[in-house]
């Protein structure tokens, strides 16, 4: 098991990027994945965030019966 787990690490970089692993080191890789993983991360809290002003906008014009476009509107001229 320990084996093919260092076989596929190996060949890790390789099949994912296109690299030979002697030309990207294992910093160069984890810096690599690690920036893949913050900037995923951004953009999910970014659209996380989209998402709740949509819930939130429906919730108040649904229940309250109140436009809160009518006084956005006005911020973007």
């Amino acid at each position: 098991m320990l084996h093919a787990l260092c076989q596929l690490a190996d060949a890790a970089p390789h099949t994912i990027l296109g690299i030979d692993t002697s030309t990207l080191g294992g910093g160069g890789l984890a810096a690599a994945f690690g920036a893949a993983w913050v900037f995923f991360r951004v953009i999910r809290k970014v659209i996380g965030a989209l998402f709740m002003l949509c819930v939130v906008y429906l919730v108040v014009k649904v229940a309250f019966g109140i436009d809160i476009a009518q006084y956005i509107t006005p911020l973007f001229k």
